[in-house]
């Protein structure tokens, strides 16, 4: 089971979406990243913050899933995934443990591409799967 989740991990981690100059690094890393849904859905965030460590990052990441668009948030779900991740040529890497949750984050310019295996979604479809896109001035 290790040696297929780190195999998944590899094929996903080979920077093909993030581009060897164009990658964000240290400071250019941080800030607030949107992942649209469409016209009158929530969109995923994810909040990017350094640590003391240079290559270390904190992240918040909130997904949501709405069954119809402008849902009142009666029926909506949410998903919160926080912790830390080490940057290594334009990849980040997350395992949480509680979840059996894996989340690899491909850095390119100005997105980041989330993708998840295992134990990732809260309630009803609230993936964190998506490309997130920086937002200027945050």
């Amino acid at each position: 089971m290790n040696r297929l989740i780190t195999v998944l991990l590899l094929m996903v981690s080979v920077p093909v979406f993030a581009q060897p100059h164009g990658c964000p690094i240290g400071t250019q890393l941080e800030g607030r990243y949107l992942a649209s849904k469409g016209k009158g859905y929530l969109p995923n965030t994810l909040k990017i913050s350094p640590t003391n460590d240079g290559d270390a990052f904190q992240f918040d990441l909130q997904a949501f899933w709405s069954p119809k668009p402008n849902n009142d948030g009666s029926a909506t779900t949410q998903g919160v995934f926080t912790g830390e991740i080490q940057v290594r040529w334009c990849v980040g890497h997350y395992v949480s443990e509680d979840r059996a949750c894996f989340l690899v984050f491909n850095m390119a310019q100005n997105k980041i591409k989330v993708t998840s295996f295992g134990e990732c979604s809260y309630g009803h479809n609230a993936y964190p799967d998506a490309t997130y896109v920086k937002q200027h001035g945050k």
